[in-house]
């Protein structure tokens, strides 16, 4: 009986001893040959203090440990402690159930160099060579993880040509329960403290016989400067401010990860993008509810998008303007190349909405600098889509105490097939585009007030334009001299002839093109039909007048004499009883008559007699014969005798 129990104690010893013996032995061994067999083992001299194994509770311990760079001398990885518990028991049964797994400051510093990594070396010294053996396929492993625990981890990246940096001090990783190859349900959690300001949290789940994923991200006070680094490869910048917000929640298929249903809501605070030295555009809020994000179809479903507080400063230059010079030109080798099949990008919003917007308009390509500030810029909008019809109002204040309103309904994809756009102007000072009427005309305007409706419509690319407006007490000053305008139209003439006893001027512009020609441009048709107008009035000071008293000026260019003709016509008298009443309503205004060779010329008598019997004083008007044979008749000139221009 003694025998038996000594033998018992004798094999309890061993069975604890030897695997006691073996753990007290397998540290210093592990220690000393991964100080001395680093560069075998990886490819990098390796240093650790100190390494514990207990084979009785499957626990392992690494405390400092450090790969170093191929300089054998610059730290390139390094974490204070590793702690791993693994139950032992269950390797034979191919499943490997890492009780808990502890790796507290981990530190990494990746540095790149055009393709190369300063881990490059690392992945070569494990890549398999044509004489490395293939293993032979065998059941596969399960894998159950708990407890798993990231803490306190940093990472360094810079790209040492193009000098990016992207830092983050605080990275930690939670993982409660994760399985693959079982039937179970995992979790895990992530954070990451950013080096200028913000945190990042992802809660995830995930079904493992389902296949189907729950995560949950939230993003709290990230600062933008974070993403500088990454932007400047695409823009050119100084300084780029603000902050976000975010809770999205992703759900849906592992198998299917593009088709995930991604949801939440989204804030950018204080955004603020400066360049040359200058604001160039800032938000003092933008807030998005997201009810789908579909990356599989390309998609942005939102429930809302308010802007609220934003400001652009928009100059334009000679070689360019404020957004073409943000954009840094890529290479052509760099661009991806764009996959046929994929979809363009679409959106819908439920709610849009701009309060208190602001654009800054600069031109410095006109003779005098150009600015214009639009200010208090609103515009609503419901169920705002990329591809159905869409509905917007909006307003805005113009420079000088000027409004406008306006009214939008139409499409922006195909947008040449419909739109229609109702615009209404007042109160705006001419004085605000002076820059712009000295550079067409040479002159700028002293005072004026301005007034239009614009209504808009475009059907299958058939643009029809139509412009009513309305300008009190316009008057410009002297011409510049030794100044060569853009176009030869005489403003000063024009508009002394536009204006009624009122001091008002009221014009019906007409606009009409093909919105898809190459060669059409709204802005060059505008002032070509505005600059012909002007030329037309000018240059024909009776039509002007005409047009200001009765709007109808038919008639008052050609007076017809019948061949052989020996007295005047009612209807001959008619006409110059409307011409006799343009020439006493401005005594400016001077007409000339000339006869065509088949006029008797005892009809100069008889119209004269009539015009002074009407009270035209006789400085007013004059006769002549033209060359002109195609009719018979008077042609009829007029001019301003003391001239406007």
């Amino acid at each position: 009986m003694k025998k038996g129990i000594k033998t018992i104690l004798w094999i309890a010893a061993i069975v604890v001893g030897l695997p006691l013996a073996v753990s007290l032995a397998a540290g210093p061994i592990a220690k000393g040959y991964l100080n001395s067999k680093g560069e075998k083992l990886v490819g990098r001299h390796i240093e650790v203090q100190h390494v514990g194994v207990n084979l009785l509770g499957g626990n392992v311990s690494v405390r400092q440990f450090t790969i170093y760079e191929e300089d054998a001398t610059t730290p390139f990885t390094h974490f204070d402690t590793l702690q791993v518990r693994i139950r032992l028991l269950a390797l034979p049964f191919r499943t490997a159930n890492i009780r808990r797994f502890t790796l507290s400051g981990l530190q990494a510093n990746v540095l790149q160099d055009g393709e190369r990594f300063n881990f490059s070396s690392i992945l070569d010294h494990f890549s398999p060579t044509d004489s490395t053996p293939k293993e032979k396929s065998s059941a596969p492993w399960r894998v159950k993880l708990h407890n798993l625990r990231l803490s306190h981890a940093a990472l360094h990246y810079a790209d040492l040509q193009s000098h990016k940096q992207l830092s983050l001090p605080d990275i930690n990783l939670r993982v409660p329960d994760f399985a693959l190859g079982g039937e179970t349900e995992s979790q895990g959690g992530l954070s990451i403290a950013f080096a200028e300001g913000g945190d990042l949290l992802l809660d995830m789940n995930y079904d493992d016989l389902l296949q189907r994923y729950r995560m949950t991200a939230t993003i709290n006070d990230f600062s933008l400067e974070n993403i500088e680094p990454l932007l400047k490869d695409r823009l050119r910048f100084d300084h780029l401010r603000g902050s976000v917000d975010t809770r999205l929640v992703a759900e849906g298929d592992v198998r299917h990860l593009l088709a995930s249903h991604i949801g939440g809501k989204v804030h950018l605070n204080d955004i603020c993008l400066n360049a040359d030295h200058e604001e160039i555009a800032h938000i003092d809020s933008l807030r998005l509810g997201v009810n789908n994000i579909n990356l599989e179809q390309n998609h942005l479903d939102l429930q809302s998008l308010l802007i609220d507080g934003f400001s652009l400063r928009y100059e334009v230059e000679d070689d360019g303007n404020t957004l073409s010079a943000l954009l840094i030109e890529q290479p052509k080798d760099s661009l991806a190349p764009t996959s046929k099949e994929s979809k363009p990008m679409s959106f819908e919003v439920g709610n849009f909405t701009l309060r208190e917007g602001k654009v800054i308009y600069i031109d410095h390509t006109l003779p005098d600098r150009m600015k214009l500030t639009i200010a208090a810029i609103s515009a609503e909008a419901a169920n705002f889509s990329s591809r159905g019809t869409n509905n917007m109002r909006l307003r805005c204040t113009l420079p000088g105490g000027g409004k406008l309103q306006g009214r939008w309904q139409g499409k922006l994809e195909q947008w040449q097939d419909f739109q229609q756009l109702h615009l209404a102007v007042e109160g705006f000072d001419l004085r605000q585009v002076n820059p712009y009427v000295v550079a067409y005309t040479g002159r700028e305007f002293e005072d004026g007030i301005f007034g239009m409706q614009t209504t808009l419509n475009i059907n299958h690319g058939q643009l029809d334009n139509l412009n009513t407006i309305d300008i009190y007490k316009a008057s410009v000053g002297k011409k510049r001299r030794h100044f060569d305008p853009r176009s030869k139209v005489p403003l000063k003439t024009a508009l002394y002839l536009l204006k009624d006893k009122n001091d008002r001027i009221q014009i019906e512009l007409p606009i009409k093109g093909d919105v898809n020609s190459p060669d059409f441009k709204y802005s060059k048709v505008l002032w070509k039909t505005l600059g012909n107008l002007l030329v037309k009035v000018a240059t024909s000071p009776v039509r002007g007048i005409a047009e200001a008293l009765s709007g109808n000026a038919d008639e008052l260019d050609f007076l017809p004499i019948a061949s052989g003709q020996q007295s005047l016509s009612s209807e001959q008298y008619h006409t110059l009883n409307r011409l006799s009443t343009i020439l006493k309503a401005d005594s400016h205004v001077e007409v000339r008559l000339e006869r065509t060779a088949t006029v008797d010329s005892t009809l100069d008598t008889q119209v004269r007699q009539y015009l002074e019997d009407q009270s035209v004083p006789a400085s007013q008007f004059s006769f002549g014969i033209t060359d002109s044979n195609s009719r018979s008749g008077y042609l009829i000139t007029s001019f301003l005798t003391e001239s406007e221009e």
